[in-house]
């Protein structure tokens, strides 16, 4: 009961700090972006320790904070077209250095890995307009809720037992259907014209969705951890409480960018 109690309070605090983010934008979405991909490297650099794992956390700070720079400071908005060649830049600084101490070489891939795991991925977020930008929490949240829902009242067959025990099949329909519902309501309320390719989309976010989970999980059953962080009470970490949304922000924002073509 104690648990439940903290983790609605601090559901009830995030949604009202969302709201807030996403209504002012700017550099308030920046900042929390910036917030949030530190503290996701630093629960991940734990977490790949106990594999032997040991990514260039700091490397992943100093360019998390040149993204941060380009979407905030105006003077380093020319940098912009840059920014994904700081994935080369991580990677070959991070092989050079691997080789320079002789670490093992795994070291490196997890750390490019990590970077555009969290801080790439993250960064997508500020691209977005908040349209879309709420519709990735919609799908986000809306898939976790509904499959939830129906996972305890029409729960029969496990999804998959040996990474998430407590997942079922229907639970997942559920997640797609209510998700896929609530998404096309927020689409619908904006004006958006709904078709055939929107409905797909939607259904391989809400499939998105379940599938980042699952892979967090996967790390984190390998890893041997039952949260990355405590960060928000009763929720775990940023990477318990948005690994969905990294996987849901990649294709909302293929979506949009789909949209815009057509």
């Amino acid at each position: 009961m104690k648990n439940f109690v903290t983790r609605s309070i601090t559901a009830v605090v995030g949604v009202i700090l969302l709201y807030f983010i996403i209504k002012n934008s700017g550099i308030y979405l920046s900042t929390a972006i910036l917030f949030m991909s530190i503290v996701g490297i630093y629960e991940i650099k734990n977490c790949f320790k106990n594999i032997n794992i040991n990514i260039n956390a700091y490397l992943l700070y100093i360019f998390t904070v040149f993204l941060f720079l380009i979407r905030s400071v105006p003077k380093f908005e020319v940098m912009a077209s840059f920014e994904y060649v700081f994935i080369l830049i991580i990677m070959l600084i991070s092989f050079v250095l691997d080789l320079d101490i002789n670490r093992n070489m795994d070291d490196s891939v997890y750390t490019v890995f990590s970077y555009i795991y969290i801080p790439v991925i993250f960064d997508l977020l500020y691209k977005m307009n908040n349209i879309y930008l709420v519709l990735v929490f919609i799908m986000a949240f809306a898939t976790d809720t509904f499959a939830y829902l129906v996972g305890i009242t029409m729960g029969r067959h496990k999804l998959i037992p040996s990474i998430s025990p407590k997942k079922s099949v229907e639970g997942a329909i559920g997640g797609v259907v209510g998700a896929v519902i609530l998404g096309c309501t927020w689409l619908n309320y904006n004006d958006f014209k709904l078709d055939i390719l929107t409905v797909i989309f939607l259904i391989f976010t809400s499939i998105s969705s379940q599938l980042g989970d699952l892979i967090a999980s996967k790390i984190k059953r390998v890893a041997g951890i039952k949260d990355y962080g405590n960060i928000f009470p009763g929720h775990g970490g940023v990477l318990d409480r948005f690994d969905s949304i990294l996987d849901v922000t990649v294709i909302i924002f293929l979506f949009s960018k789909v949209m815009e073509v057509l």
